[in-house]
C-alpha cells in the first residue's frame, strides 16, 4: 500500500480538480512543508483532497513566517499573477517555430511563485485569524471584508451595459476551475443579464468603496505597528482570496487551449485536450520532445488517484483505487443539528438544496437554503434567491463568509459535515447567532 498510511490523514477541502490544476502546488506545498498531498476523484472531476494532518500546520506556519518576513509580498502578488496569465497564454498561443520546451518552463516557474499566494490564503485562516478576532473583535468583520470587485462582479457591472456576445469573449472561462469544464456561453450571459439590477451593482460600489474608507479609519487608530501590518496583510487577503482563484481559473483556461494545439501532435483519436488535463508536466515535457506513451495517457483518463511525496505518483490499479476510498471513507453520522463557525449573523427557515457540485445550482429557488461543501463566484447568482448558506469548509476570508456579508443574509461555515447530514427538501433552521444549524421537518 502507498506511503500515505504512515501519515495521519485529514479531508482538508472538496474541489474539481485535474492534475494540470493542482500539480505546481502540490510540488510548491511540498517544498514548504507538507509531507502528503492525496487527491482522490469522488465524482469526476470532483475530488476530494486528503492531506498530512501534522505537516499541514507546518505548512502554513512556515508559508505565515515567509509572508511575514517579505516586505515586498503583497507587493509581489500582481507582477507574479501577471506573469502566471502571460506564461499560460504563450503556452495557448504557441506557433511552430517557438521553443516550446522553454515556454513551458517559464509556466512552470510562474505557477511556483504563484504558489505561496494559493497556500497564503490558508495560512491566514489558520496561523492569524483567532488572533486578529481576540485582539480586535468589534472591528474583525471590516477587517476581512474586500474593496475590489472579483471578476465575476466586473463580469456582471459590464454585462448592465455591453451584449453577452461581447462578454462571452472576454469572460467565458469563468465557469473552469479543473479544465474539464464547459466554458460559459452566450446564453448563459443572456440569462444572467435578465437578473441583473443597475440599482444592486451601485450598491456594491459603494459598499466597497465604504469598506476601503472605513478601514483606513480605523488603521490609523492603531498604535502598534506589528498589530497594524497584520490588520492591513489580512485586509489584503480578503481580496487576494477570491482574485487568486480567479487566475487561477483562467490560466488552465489558456492551459486547455495549449492541450487542444498539442493533442493535434500526437495523431491519436482516442487523445484529444481534454485527455491531456490529466497528464503529469513531466508526461507533458516528453510529448512536447515527440516521446509519446499514448496507452499511458489513456489509462489516466479513467479512474485515478494520485499524491505527492516529494514526487507526483499516479494509481491507476483499480483494486488499489478500492482498498484506498474504503480506508478513507468518513462514516456518516446520524444527527439533527450540527455547529459551524458564524460567518454572518441572523437566523433564517427555509428548504435545504444540498450542492455537492456546481453542476448541481440549478436546482436552487428563491427562499432555499444552500448547503455546499463549498463555494466560488460561480454561486453568486443562486446565493443571491437563497435565505441563507451552510457550507461544510471555509474560512472567515472564504467566498462564501465574503458574499454573505455583502448580501446580509445567515451564514454558518465550516460544520464539516452540512452535506452529508441534511438531504434535500428537509425543512431547516439556521441560527447563525449561535453557529447552529438544525432539521425541524425530514423530507
Amino acid at each position: 500500500m502507498v506511503k500515505f498510511k504512515n501519515y495521519e490523514m485529514f479531508r482538508m477541502a472538496s474541489r474539481q480538480s485535474s492534475i494540470s490544476l493542482v500539480q505546481p502546488f502540490m510540488k510548491h506545498w511540498s517544498k514548504h512543508g507538507l509531507k502528503m498531498w492525496l487527491t482522490i476523484y469522488e465524482e469526476f472531476p470532483q475530488s476530494f483532497y486528503y492531506m498530512d494532518k501534522k505537516s499541514y500546520g507546518q505548512l502554513t506556519r512556515n508559508i505565515f513566517k515567509i509572508i511575514c518576513k517579505d516586505q515586498e509580498h503583497l507587493k509581489k502578488y500582481e507582477p507574479r499573477k501577471k506573469a502566471l496569465l502571460k506564461t499560460a497564454k504563450a503556452l495557448a498561443t504557441f506557433k511552430e517555430q517557438d521553443n516550446l520546451t522553454k515556454l513551458f518552463e517559464s509556466y512552470l516557474k510562474a505557477s511556483d511563485d504563484f504558489g505561496e499566494y494559493i497556500i497564503g490564503s490558508f495560512a491566514m485562516d489558520e496561523q492569524l485569524q483567532k488572533k486578529l478576532q481576540k485582539k480586535f473583535p468589534k472591528e474583525f468583520d471590516l477587517i476581512t471584508m474586500p474593496y475590489k470587485l472579483t471578476e465575476y462582479q466586473k463580469m456582471e457591472q459590464e454585462l448592465i451595459s455591453k451584449k453577452p456576445e461581447e462578454i462571452v469573449k472576454e469572460f467565458c472561462w469563468l465557469n473552469i476551475y479543473s479544465g474539464f469544464e464547459k466554458i460559459y456561453d452566450v446564453e448563459y450571459f443572456k440569462e444572467l443579464k435578465k437578473e441583473l439590477s443597475n440599482k444592486k451593482i451601485k450598491s456594491l460600489n459603494e459598499q466597497l468603496r465604504k469598506n476601503k474608507e472605513e478601514f483606513c479609519k480605523f488603521t490609523e487608530t492603531i498604535k502598534d505597528d506589528d498589530w497594524k501590518e497584520k490588520c492591513i496583510l489580512m485586509h489584503e487577503y480578503a481580496n487576494i482570496k477570491n482574485d487568486r482563484i480567479d487566475a487561477l481559473k483562467k490560466s488552465v483556461f489558456y492551459l486547455t487551449k495549449f492541450y487542444e494545439k498539442l493533442a493535434k501532435k500526437i495523431k491519436d483519436p482516442d487523445i484529444t485536450g481534454r485527455t491531456l488535463i490529466n497528464t503529469s508536466h513531466e508526461e507533458i515535457k516528453d510529448i512536447i520532445k515527440g516521446k509519446i506513451n499514448c496507452e499511458e495517457i489513456k489509462k489516466i483518463n479513467k479512474e485515478i488517484i494520485f499524491y505527492y511525496d516529494h514526487e507526483l505518483v499516479i494509481i491507476t490499479d483499480e483494486k488499489k483505487i478500492k482498498k484506498i476510498k474504503a480506508q478513507l471513507k468518513e462514516k456518516k453520522r446520524k444527527s439533527n443539528s450540527i455547529k459551524g463557525s458564524v460567518a454572518n449573523k441572523g437566523k433564517a427557515i427555509g428548504k435545504a438544496k444540498i450542492i455537492t457540485d456546481v453542476r448541481e445550482l440549478s436546482k436552487v429557488i428563491k427562499g432555499d437554503i444552500i448547503i455546499a461543501r463549498v463555494t466560488d463566484p460561480r454561486y453568486t447568482t443562486y446565493i443571491r434567491k437563497c435565505k441563507g448558506i451552510v457550507t461544510d469548509e471555509g474560512g472567515i476570508l472564504s467566498h462564501t463568509a465574503i458574499i454573505s456579508r455583502e448580501l446580509g443574509i445567515p451564514c454558518i461555515i465550516g460544520t464539516k459535515n452540512a452535506t452529508t447530514t441534511f438531504k434535500d427538501n428537509d425543512l431547516v433552521e439556521i441560527d447563525a447567532d449561535k453557529g447552529t444549524v438544525r432539521r425541524i421537518k425530514k423530507q
